[in-house]
């Protein structure tokens, strides 16, 4: 294929590894090499998720996503929300880095929410190990 977009319409269903996306409407933007530069993904919502390397599981939504392949960047934008675990983050756009897992927000008029669940705490006999006495 050459430089252009595709268009694909009702159902979209997009894998890559263990990135999985799925939307109402999804455009395939490629370069003048006729590589895939951008994948642009809308619904209602669109929706992203990925296994990471920790176990966890990515689990993302919003009007609009888009993956920019070279950068390996998602931009969620409109009503834009992120689970990994039990931490949740949501704001107007969510940009989230794929090779890395991490993520940024930018919210209306600055506003971005954020839930970090504690890391479970050790038992006491674990806790105590490897003090002198």
């Amino acid at each position: 294929m050459n430089e252009g977009v595709t268009v694909l319409d009702k159902g979209v269903q997009i894998t890559q590894g263990s990135l999985t996306a799925q939307a109402d409407r999804g455009e395939i933007h490629r370069d003048a090499k006729g590589e895939i530069s951008k994948v642009l993904l809308t619904g209602a919502p669109a929706r992203l998720q990925q296994d990471l390397d920790d176990g966890q599981r990515m689990q993302a939504s919003a009007s609009t996503i888009t993956y920019k392949l070279s950068e390996r960047l998602v931009e969620l934008s409109g009503g834009a929300q992120i689970t990994r675990g039990a931490d949740r983050l949501e704001g107007a756009l969510i940009r989230y880095e794929v090779g890395t897992g991490r993520y940024s927000a930018d919210g209306v008029g600055g506003q971005v929410q954020f839930s970090i669940q504690p890391k479970p705490k050790k038992p006491a006999a674990e806790a105590g190990k490897g003090k002198a006495e």
